[in-house]
């Protein structure tokens, strides 16, 4: 009896631990958000399929790094991680999405903690909002908030959140030399 009460443990332990969670998928692209700085790689990755309603795309805020910062990641006229790597991208862009409305007058931000909440990646964000009316999201300077007219509210960041800017230039860096043939 014990060895079958071992048995049943070492096999549900099997079982359970052989599980993976789910591969982290980016949602269809909503039309209207061809504005913000993360809509090319988001047209790319998902195949340049057409732009669908907010209802089939579960994305409630998106948040959009400076443009500068975003064109500066890799020399312009290189190969682009962001564009060769699709797990790469997939959390990139992930991590800028909200499923949730984030609303810019949730009177959370004002809190001591700010609001706070995940990504599509997972990744814990904050929205906070000082006396001045200045919001940050993590440690990025909102520079303008725009309500899309399908309801998505789109933050414009003065940053790239997290450590993405690093990691592409990671990426690029281990580009083998025959990545460049052609492009200089």
């Amino acid at each position: 009896m014990e060895v079958q009460g071992f048995v049943t443990a070492v096999l549900a332990l099997a079982v359970c631990g052989s599980a993976t969670s789910p591969p982290l998928t980016v949602p269809p692209l909503p039309r209207g958000v061809d504005g913000t700085s993360i809509y090319n790689i988001w047209n790319h990755h998902n195949g340049r399929v057409p732009a669908v309603e907010r209802g089939e795309s579960s994305v409630g805020t998106i948040l959009s790094p400076d443009y500068f910062k975003m064109v500066n990641l890799v020399p312009q006229d290189a190969p682009h991680p962001l564009y060769g790597d699709a797990v790469l991208r997939t959390r990139f862009l992930l991590d800028h999405m909200l499923g949730m409305t984030v609303d810019p007058n949730d009177q959370r931000m004002l809190t001591s903690s700010g609001l706070q909440t995940v990504t599509m990646a997972g990744s814990p964000i904050t929205f906070k909002k000082n006396n001045n009316g200045e919001t940050r999201v993590n440690e990025a300077l909102v520079d303008k908030v725009e309500v899309l007219p399908n309801g998505i509210v789109v933050y414009h960041i003065s940053d790239i959140l997290y450590n993405h800017e690093e990691e592409v230039r990671v990426a690029f860096s281990k580009l083998p030399p025959e990545d460049f043939e052609g492009f200089f």
